[in-house]
């Protein structure tokens, strides 16, 4: 076991958001005397099984299990977070938001109660500015979000009973409880990490909601659910995937004209689908540089969707360096797309008021 050493271990399945990550893992300042390491995760079967295989890969007293899309703003982060393991031995598990009391229906996305994180989920940007205590260092809860979790002490996954994507943190959290060490969420007087979460689609989130309710008894989770609400569940997630296929195939056939009277109504009631999201605000900016008589900017003549989602995901994710007031060469290259016309300030206003906190930075950067 190094003592001295983070590693961070982050299954990935999209090359364009590890890229991300990673790049504010390297501007992490390290501590004198301690290393750092990423391990990168492909193909997993589970997020419980990846992690299990990234756990026994590294030899890191100290592991970050971090998603993807979860960038960490906090350049301290490192010694902050040792500052609070070597604090109390007994503090096994950190996360940046939990809750102190796991509900018993296990509906634990809508509990989180304690922390401070910034996310954006394709409608807008939030600040989860949560229960927290300047007085105390942490705060001991139940349960961590999985956006990211911290150990320093290896347990296993239970990946014998989560083979896949639902539950891994909640059951993380009770496996280190059932030994005895403290779960926390530090003291964050600004957020420590910025989630890029969009929405969660949940299609097997009752299926493992009843794996866990049997394992962990000790918790009272109620195990029966209501079937005529799964299935609508179910359906409603079958609905948004074809109204997905739909709108990308017109999409890809150039007719924005009807991707646009689409998703004004859409709008209206914003569904639990990132990619219809991320539609919807593609097709406003359509409209609002259409209404202008302006150039239509060069992400939107992309034909395929994924190309499309990938260019407008990389000028966000260029202006939230801007936000953050990070050094990119990206930044200078966006300036000069926007220059020569490739894309209009319309889109870069409206990116950064949906997506960041600090949009006024945006704008005097490109002069909007």
């Amino acid at each position: 076991m190094d003592e001295k050493q983070i590693a961070f271990i982050i299954c990935t399945n999209n090359p364009q958001y590890y890229n991300e990550c990673v790049q504010y893992i390297h501007e992490l300042t390290v501590p004198d005397g301690y290393s750092t390491d990423i391990i990168c995760i492909q193909e997993a079967p589970s997020m419980a099984a990846g992690y299990n295989a990234g756990m026994q890969a590294s030899m890191a007293k100290y592991k970050v299990y971090l998603h993807q899309d979860t960038f960490i703003m906090n350049v301290n982060f490192i010694g902050d977070l040792l500052q609070v393991f070597q604090s109390d031995s007994k503090v096994g598990m950190i996360g940046v938001i939990g809750t102190t009391q796991l509900s018993k229906n296990s509906q634990i996305f809508l509990n989180w109660n304690v922390g401070n994180v910034e996310a954006y989920d394709g409608k807008q940007y939030i600040l989860s500015n949560l229960i927290q205590n300047p007085a105390e260092s942490f705060t001991e809860v139940e349960a961590v979000d999985g956006l990211l979790i911290a150990t320093q002490y290896d347990v296993l996954w239970r990946e014998d009973i989560l083979d896949g994507w639902d539950f891994y943190d909640i059951s993380a959290a009770l496996e280190m409880r059932r030994l005895g060490y403290k779960v926390v969420v530090p003291y964050q007087s600004k957020p420590w990490c910025y989630h890029d979460c969009g929405v969660s689609k949940m299609k097997e989130y009752d299926k493992y909601r009843k794996k866990v309710a049997c394992e962990y008894l000790e918790i009272g989770f109620q195990e029966e659910t209501d079937a005529q609400e799964e299935k609508r569940r179910l359906e409603d997630i079958q609905k948004l995937e074809d109204i997905f296929q739909v709108l990308s195939g017109l999409l890809k056939i150039g007719l924005l004209n009807q991707v646009e009277i689409y998703t004004q109504k859409l709008r209206e009631i914003w569904p639990l689908d990132t990619r219809i999201r991320e539609m919807i605000n593609m097709m406003e900016i359509y409209s609002m540089e259409k209404k202008e008589g302006i150039l239509i900017s060069e992400w939107l003549t992309k034909s395929d969707w994924n190309t499309m989602y990938e260019y407008y995901t990389w000028i966000r994710f260029v202006c939230l360096r801007v936000a953050l007031s990070r050094e990119d060469e990206r930044i200078e290259e966006l300036w000069d797309r926007i220059k020569r016309g490739k894309i209009s300030k319309i889109a870069i206003k409206k990116i950064s008021e949906k997506s960041c906190h600090n949009s006024a930075a945006i704008e005097k950067r490109f002069h909007i």
